[in-house]
């Protein structure tokens, strides 16, 4: 068998104990905070759109408000009668 022609399958779902791995860990490890934080933030953003939007809508005219309904801060059209 010669050494310069390797033919070994190569496993590519081993697990390297490298720097890679330890970036891997710490990855896993923070994954929750960062989880926790991005959707935190997420909320923030959808409550500064719903302020927004009820403070656009409380501009409008009486009838175009009576056309408009809020469900958890979205704007939709009122059923048709």
């Amino acid at each position: 068998m010669s050494l310069h022609h390797d033919t070994t399958p190569v496993d590519t779902t081993s697990v390297r104990l490298c720097s890679g791995g330890f970036t891997f860990s710490m990855r896993q490890m923070f994954a929750p905070l960062v989880e926790q934080l991005s959707h935190g933030h997420q909320a923030r953003k959808i409550a500064e759109t719903r302020k927004a939007t009820r403070r656009e809508i409380a501009h409008l005219p009486a009838s175009l408000q009576q056309d408009l309904a809020f469900s958890d801060g979205t704007v939709i059209a009122l059923e048709q009668r």
